[in-house]
């Protein structure tokens, strides 16, 4: 049976942005356990006690309920380069707790931080974090991701980002790029220069 995630940010012990996540929790739900009643983020999520000032990853394990609720205090990653990598069937349309294909295709980083997954010749996403491009006016970010992130459908929603075709060819026309996730959120201080993408 399949096994689904759901990460959220927890910040001075509030829960960030949940009404995307209750939706995406909602669409996984309807399309894998129709039957199953979909819970309720506000009211599933407990703040622990020990759980201080700060920001901590809170994770959901789910499937036709849920499984598991975990807390850990989040400390950021380095993710400044990325190597670009192939691959036409790797299929990431929901959040699957299987990270496996995703995880081959890290193992091929090298040096870098982490791959930009190229797949039927358009850009998607890094294995962790959807991607935005900035061309001098606009941040953009591929409209064919891998996975439809909580915080890139929040910086559509708001104007923040627009979603473009995007493929290889293309990204002589930016000068930056920005990772974002549940965890990153939209900040032009994280910016980094495109030169940090490699062939």
């Amino acid at each position: 049976m399949f096994q689904f995630l759901e990460t959220i940010k927890v910040e001075c012990r509030v829960i960030q942005n949940p009404v995307y996540h209750q939706l995406r929790m909602f669409r996984t739900m309807k399309d894998f356990f129709p039957s199953s009643e979909v819970p309720v983020l506000n009211e599933l999520v407990v703040i622990p006690d020990w759980i201080e000032e700060g920001t901590y990853k809170c994770r959901i394990v789910y499937g036709p309920s849920v499984e598991k609720i975990e807390f850990e205090k989040y400390v950021p990653r380095q993710l400044d380069t990325l190597k670009i990598v192939y691959d036409d069937e790797v299929n990431y349309s929901f959040k699957f707790a299987n990270r496996k294909n995703l995880n081959q295709l890290l193992s091929y980083k090298g040096v870098y931080d982490d791959v930009l997954i190229v797949k039927n010749g358009f850009i998607t996403d890094t294995s962790y974090c959807n991607i935005l491009f900035y061309d001098g006016k606009n941040w953009v970010t591929p409209d064919r991701p891998l996975l439809t992130g909580t915080c890139r459908q929040r910086l559509l929603d708001n104007q923040i980002a627009i979603a473009q075709e995007i493929r290889i060819s293309d990204l002589i026309r930016f000068n930056k790029f920005m990772l974002i996730n549940a965890m990153l959120d939209f900040n032009e201080n994280r910016a980094i220069d495109i030169c940090n993408i490699k062939f």
